[in-house]
């Protein structure tokens, strides 16, 4: 994993603020488990290959507001890779939420797997055999895309990291992940049991991790255990309350398991904490208004999903079909066949290995046929 290195200047006045500022961000980067915290300056390298950033902070606030401007800089070359600012407004009595706030907010920019430092990682020249951090970050890409080749190629290369190293747990976590997609894109549930083996080992390993909770949650769901599944989810967001890929990815379990309420408020604190649309978190709010057959809505908030991909595609081709204008369906279906030609491939997916509560499943079903959609055969007992 990367080094990072920490510094921050404020004024006098601001510098014991400044200073709680830089120690919040480095347990918050800590929990990450993406990065290495140095303290001071990188100096020697352990190898060719390590990776060291300098993350360079400035702190300052008023009555209104407190505010952190950070810097990223390669300590190879002395390029300042990414600059940036976060500001937070400061009502009466919530100076330290904004406070948190900020940190929270810096640090997942930095440190969450498709983060600043990480994005820059993936962004090595190294070869795709390389084994350990690089190859961790490309088995999460690649699950988070579904991509077969990539899925296979991370499978080769995160068996090669834990033989390495039989104590790396976050090459299993993200082992256990791929075998999930790879079970269910092959249909051979033996994946999923060698998952959970992998899953709860890491979670022996790091119990604070959030890539060992992620992994317990999406495996246990699998296999339909999903009250253990939610329970690993929420352990998690307890330990690691600022990740908020983590709390999408249990929104979704929690809701599609029928505990409407709080998956939704679930996957809005996920909003709120990334400060951006999720797409994990999105796509619950927007299945929430079709269940409730506010179709319109559904539609409007699917709209509003940046790069949207083909789940949240076909959810909103199914809104749009129950609002009954079928002129309309079809030109958005020869559209969303354009940007995603696997749309039927998507469906079965969508239904195989989910297991749906079953109003909301036959409230799904019934939206995309009558969207002109291909649906699986349900299995006999009645999860898909």
């Amino acid at each position: 994993k990367p080094f990072v290195a920490l510094s921050i200047n404020a004024s006098q006045k601001d510098r014991a603020a400044g200073e709680a500022v830089m120690e919040d961000l480095a347990v918050s980067l800590a929990r990450f488990g993406t990065v290495r915290l140095k303290s001071g300056p990188s100096g020697s390298r352990v190898t060719m290959e390590q990776s060291f950033y300098d993350i360079k902070m400035r702190y300052a606030e008023d009555e209104s507001s407190v505010s952190l401007w950070w810097q990223v800089a390669d300590d190879t070359s002395g390029e300042a890779v990414w600059t940036d600012e976060e500001r937070r407004p400061v009502a009466a009595g919530t100076r330290d939420e904004a406070m948190r706030d900020l940190v929270f907010a810096v640090s997942r920019r930095l440190a969450r797997p498709a983060g600043i430092i990480n994005a820059i990682e993936l962004r090595r020249n190294l070869p795709a055999s390389t084994i350990g951090n690089v190859c961790v970050l490309r088995g999460e890409f690649a699950v988070e895309q579904r991509d077969a080749a990539d899925l296979r190629a991370a499978r080769s290369c995160l068996a090669a990291t834990i033989a390495a190293d039989p104590t790396d747990s976050d090459a299993m976590a993200t082992l256990a992940r791929v075998f999930v997609w790879i079970g269910r894109a092959t249909g051979d549930d033996s994946y999923f049991g060698r998952g959970l083996e992998l899953a709860n080992r890491s979670a022996t390993l790091s119990p604070s991790s959030p890539r060992a909770a992620l992994a317990q949650l999406g495996v246990q769901y699998q296999l339909g255990q999903n009250e253990i599944s939610i329970a690993a989810g929420r352990r998690g967001v307890a330990l690691n309350p600022e990740n908020a890929d983590l709390h999408a990815k249990l929104s979704m379990v929690v809701f599609l398991t029928g505990h409407w309420e709080e998956g939704v408020q679930l996957a809005r604190h996920a909003a709120e904490i990334a400060g951006q649309p999720i797409r994990d978190a999105s796509f619950v709010l927007i299945l929430d208004e079709y269940r409730q057959e506010r179709y319109a809505q559904a539609v409007f908030l699917a709209r509003q999903v940046p790069a949207s991909d083909a789940p949240t595609t076909v959810l909103k081709l199914a809104a749009i079909a129950r609002l009954g204008d079928r002129p309309v369906t079809e030109q958005e279906i020869a559209a969303a066949r354009l940007q995603h030609p696997d749309l039927d491939r998507t469906v079965a997916a969508m239904f195989s290995g989910a297991r749906y509560d079953s109003n909301l499943r036959d409230a799904l079903r019934a939206g995309i046929l009558e969207a002109g959609l291909k649906m699986p055969e349900l299995a006999s007992n009645g999860a898909m």
